[in-house]
């Protein structure tokens, strides 16, 4: 018998592939499919290159934060940049690289906190404050959106599921 558009044969599909043993639901997170694999393709190149922005701005403008910060700063610049490149000029699947300027984001802002990170009651200024703390946000947005694409939540092309926008 044929199956219409949309339908789940059962005797060839594991409908319970992701119940737990013992359990009769799914994961409460295993309910939301967000099928938009271009649009999630570029949120995530746009989130780091926000990041990469914010910290070459703040690598340009406020100084020595912490020891050897222009240095990180522009390490973190080039690998939003090289990511960035490969994603917009390729078809490859590069999260997993994406995962790295933003975890070194994160990493940067709290080393940055013993020393003197540029806020606004430190001496810095507002935009320097606003780039500082996008550098945080971005990469946080970023390790949240890669758990969505691993978990399945959201689709990100170019995808092995066949999704189109």
């Amino acid at each position: 018998m044929a199956s219409n558009a949309g339908e789940v044969d059962v005797n060839t599909t594991d409908v319970n592939h992701y119940i737990r043993e013992g359990r009769q639901r799914a994961p409460f997170f295993r309910y939301f499919r967000f099928n938009l694999p271009r649009l999630t393709r570029l949120l995530l190149v746009i989130v780091l290159a926000v990041e990469g922005g914010c910290a070459w701005f703040v690598a340009a403008t406020a100084g020595t934060m912490f020891p050897y910060a222009p240095l990180v700063l522009g390490l973190l610049v080039g690998l939003t940049g090289v990511f960035v490149v490969i994603t917009l000029c390729t078809r490859w699947h590069v999260w997993d690289l994406g995962m790295v300027p933003a975890v070194v984001g994160i990493f940067c802002y709290f080393g940055a906190l013993r020393g003197e990170p540029p806020y606004v009651w430190n001496g810095g200024s507002l935009a320097q404050a606003a780039a500082w703390n996008c550098v945080l946000f971005a990469g946080l947005v970023y390790v949240l959106l890669y758990w969505a694409n691993s978990y399945g939540i959201v689709v990100a092309a170019p995808d092995n599921q066949n999704f189109t926008d």
